[in-house]
């Protein structure tokens, strides 16, 4: 089962998606990318977990692909129906990847490959996953760095949201259930 979590900043996600994963699922794991923090300035170390749920921080050393492959060939098949993992948040994780100067071409290569490596692992996941992501708000003049990452974003997004079995946006706290009233053209 794959479920989508998706909003602007501040809306409620990581809450929201850890109600969730409680209800659905008796253990669970919760991935968090590098240096994230709530919109309210929690960090990852201070939400609360429900004490069957194991906490993961990704980094450059271990990146959130290999996690998720990782976790993804060593399940025990009989487990995975009881266990929720909870990947907080995609669009962190590629924010994570991106330096702080210009991008050259190869950068640009490099980004787009480790995106896609990440949409396959998402895609490929055996088990019950959770993915919280960011809604990105238009931007007016983006640089070409804001507009890679803006692209990469909704790209994996939309693959996601095609994919899921439930998607939720929230908006000011409250979720909406997307999928149930999708149409397709």
């Amino acid at each position: 089962m794959l479920i989508m979590v998706t909003g602007g900043l501040g809306t409620g996600k990581t809450r929201f998606a850890l109600s969730m994963a409680a209800r659905l699922a008796r253990e669970g794991i919760y991935i968090s990318s590098p240096g994230r923090t709530a919109a309210v300035g929690i960090p990852a170390e201070g939400l609360v977990l429900p004490s069957s749920y194991h906490r993961i921080s990704t980094d450059r050393e271990m990146p959130l692909p290999n996690v998720l492959e990782h976790l993804n060939m060593e399940s025990n098949i009989f487990r995975a129906d009881r266990r929720m993992v909870i990947v907080d948040s995609v669009t962190g994780w590629i924010g994570s990847e991106f330096g702080t100067g210009p991008l050259e071409p190869a950068d640009r290569r490099r980004l787009e490959v480790k995106a896609e490596r990440l949409s396959d692992k998402l895609l490929s996941y055996q088990g019950m996953l959770l993915v919280i992501t960011n809604e990105l708000s238009p931007m007016l003049y983006p640089s070409e760095e804001e507009a890679l990452f803006a692209r990469l974003v909704t790209r994996l997004n939309m693959e996601i949201a095609e994919r899921a079995d439930r998607v939720y946006h929230l908006i000011s706290g409250l979720p909406v259930e997307l999928k149930e009233r999708s149409f397709r053209y």
